[in-house]
């Protein structure tokens, strides 16, 4: 997944100026509606923690859309936007959920729109304890490492590799894409408290008392791909916590 060097770290140094141009501009120019004056809503493609998706179609045109609402009650506007920009500027490679380059606010709710996935995500066709077909995880792991290759050019790490993320456009698996850039960051980014699933989690910060926080890298995205991978082909974790501790760790 590494390019050379010299490419990385001037990625590096760009995406954040980068990100920060979009973000003041998407700032200036989001559109304020309500849903219903633009979109006729469908039916619920999915439900998380910060939000849901649903299914839309523009009234005027008939367009089929997928639209991220985050509650305005429960997010600020940095985040939100800051998850439609990284998106938005990622959207370009084929292994990456193309965004309709749309914003809106409404009085409830921070939206964005983009490509809509028919056939669910990864996770609802991983049988527990069987997986999915070898042939099947070949076409998923070559795509993402393309999608992981991509974001890691621009100076990013991913940060939220799991099968949830993974939306389906077949049900062979022969065309996916990565979503969700809610915890994207440039890389050097320092943490100091775990944000992420913690199967998929390196145990580097799982296991951190640095108070200055832990400087990320793209290794962080390899363990959760290589964690990922064996969900694929066998069903189940290989360990409940990524943590020494656990006696599944060291094999």
């Amino acid at each position: 997944m590494a390019k050379s060097s010299t490419a990385a770290a001037a990625a590096g140094t760009a995406a954040p100026t980068m990100l920060d141009e979009l973000l003041e501009i998407t700032a200036q120019s989001l559109v304020r509606t309500e849903v219903s004056e633009h979109y006729e809503v469908i039916r619920e493609l999915g439900r998380g923690k910060y939000g849901h998706v649903m299914l839309v179609t523009h009234r005027q045109r008939g367009t089929p859309m997928a639209l991220k609402l985050l509650p305005k009650a429960s997010t600020k506007l940095h985040t939100f936007l800051y998850e439609y920009c990284v998106a938005l500027s990622l959207a370009t490679h084929p292994a990456i959920i193309g965004m309709f380059g749309i914003a809106i606010e409404s009085s409830q709710y921070y939206g964005f729109l983009y490509e809509p996935a028919l056939h669910k995500d990864l996770i609802s066709i991983i049988k527990p304890r069987d997986g999915i077909p070898e042939p099947a995880a070949k076409q998923c792991a070559k795509q993402l490492v393309s999608a992981l290759e991509f974001i890691h050019s621009r100076g990013l790490v991913y940060r939220d590799v799991k099968p949830e993320n993974v939306l389906l456009f077949d049900p062979e698996c022969r065309r996916i894409k990565l979503t969700d850039f809610g915890l994207t960051r440039p890389k050097g980014t320092k943490l100091k408290l775990v944000a992420g699933v913690i199967p998929y989690t390196a145990p580097e910060l799982s296991n951190t008392a640095d108070t200055q926080g832990v400087p990320i890298d793209t290794s962080l995205d390899a363990w959760a791909f290589g964690v990922l991978l064996f969900c694929l082909l066998t069903g189940y974790f290989p360990w409940e916590q990524s943590l020494p501790d656990d006696p599944f760790f060291e094999d």
